[in-house]
């Protein structure tokens, strides 16, 4: 039946399933009450971001980025990155429809999805982003765009910055052929392109020291970092980031395929096909491969944890190279739209299951404490807690994590959040001494204790 139906119709349709997969990834994130743990709508100040991991534009936008709703900039992250995926899939296509669904996989992959969970901090970057990505659609230099991209990108979201050659890719052909010798073309890119992530990494270091005075950047400690002190820690920190390189495309490729057999078959099969590609656009693969590489490479000094959720570079970049067909013949092209709406469609239900698991883990603490309230919690000043809950049963980790309860308890309406239990400071001590906490115990989650000049006080324990 499908065989009489106009293939400007079936790709229509493609694009439009592309869309609805898309939405069933994201529609909890604008209805969350509760987003990433150090967005900026938690913190007063942004200075301790600034010291662990150089964003010196954030912390001078921190005020402002915090006068509008998460659920806002939880709408416009995902509309500002859909619309830049969708220029830089422009590159390989002329098909708006293809570049629809190039663009709606991308956005789904675990990489954005993880980063969906702190949209205002992403703000500025999707914005910036986008202004790089009109500047390369008017033919502005790759040398400019690199060097701006570098200045600019290092004061935000570094790892945003590692995708900018693929703003180029649709200009390559033509541009390559002006200079007339595609190696010095292709050279030219890769040193503006690390020469800016020079410039914005000193710009980086140059900020930290004029507003904090810290020399360097320091992790923070969940990162484990390991500095690279000798030719052995070097060697040691290169084998580390190869195998999060691994690690990570094979978790990857988990979250889109499932490891099925049938289609690990078509995806042979469309290599097969694409073949002529990958012989006569080399030039093109290598800037893919350096794409998917580079935040590694970028890592291999300090070998910090390296998370997911800072893989945009990595993802992108090998899903455009294995499943994108920069020419439309029917065969790679419809074993393409296949092969990208079944990732696209695995995406789309761990995306969800991601989300998921957020909104109820994050919730469930948020109603706990709410409902242990005899008001409502804006009638109070802050939050004092105290006591944990026993390590034996599941949930502990979640209430007695300070990170994790901290943007609960900002989320459900308090002004502040006073945590009593990984350190003890002066208020806290001289609270629990005012209500005589010392002689309370409780076999329950979360109990109300009272209230000291408007700071409630609850104290977590066990069933």
């Amino acid at each position: 039946m499908l065989l009489f139906i106009n293939p400007l119709t079936i790709r229509n349709l493609a694009a439009i399933l592309s869309l609805i997969l898309l939405f069933s990834a994201y529609y909890l994130l604008p209805g969350l009450k509760v987003f990433g743990l150090d967005e900026v709508h938690y913190y007063p100040s942004f200075k301790f971001k600034l010291m662990e991991e150089g964003r010196w534009i954030n912390f001078m936008l921190h005020h402002w980025l915090r006068q509008m709703p998460l659920v806002t900039y939880s709408l416009l992250f995902l509309f500002c990155s859909w619309v830049v995926l969708f220029r830089i899939a422009s590159n390989f296509s002329q098909d708006s429809r293809y570049a629809v669904i190039i663009a709606s996989v991308l956005l789904m992959a675990p990489s954005f999805v993880h980063q969906s969970l702190w949209p205002a901090t992403h703000f500025p970057t999707v914005i910036t982003l986008l202004i790089l990505t009109w500047l390369a659609e008017k033919g502005v230099s790759h040398r400019v765009i690199y060097l701006l991209g570098g200045f600019l990108l290092f004061g935000m979201m570094q790892n945003y910055y590692f995708i900018l050659p693929l703003l180029f890719l649709g200009r390559f052909d033509s541009e390559s052929q002006d200079v007339g010798k595609i190696g010095a073309y292709l050279f030219s890119h890769f040193f503006y392109w690390i020469l800016g992530s020079i410039v914005g990494f000193v710009l980086a270091f140059v900020a930290i020291f004029i507003i904090t005075g810290q020399v360097g950047i320091t992790p923070a400690e969940w990162r484990q970092a390991m500095p690279v002190q000798d030719f052995q820690g070097l060697i040691r920190n290169v084998f580390f980031v190869i195998q999060s390189l691994k690690a990570e495309v094979l978790l990857l490729f988990m979250n889109g395929t499932n490891n099925n057999p049938v289609y690990l078959l078509g995806l042979m099969l469309f290599l097969a096909f694409r073949f002529q590609f990958w012989r006569s656009g080399l030039p093109k693969v290598i800037i893919l491969l350096a794409v998917s590489i580079s935040f590694f490479v970028f890592s291999i000094p300090l070998a910090a944890a390296i998370a997911t959720r800072s893989l945009v570079a990595l993802s992108s970049a090998i899903i455009i190279l294995l499943l994108v067909s920069s020419q439309l013949r029917h065969r790679t092209y419809w074993l393409s739209v296949f092969l990208l709406l079944w990732m696209g469609s695995n995406f789309s239900i761990n995306a969800h299951s991601y989300l998921n698991a957020h909104k109820t883990e994050t919730e469930f603490i948020l109603q706990k404490i709410v409902t242990v309230l005899p008001q409502h919690p804006s009638n109070y000043n802050a939050l004092a807690i105290f006591g944990k809950v026993d390590e034996k049963y599941k949930e502990a980790k979640l209430f007695n994590d300070g990170p994790f309860t901290r943007p609960i308890v900002l989320a459900a309406g308090f002004d502040s959040f006073w945590e009593c239990r990984m350190s003890v400071p002066k208020e806290c001590d001289a609270l629990g001494k005012k209500l005589n906490l010392s002689s309370i115990t409780t076999n329950k989650t979360v109990e109300f204790v009272g209230v000291s000049e408007d700071i409630a006080v609850i104290l977590f324990g066990s069933e």
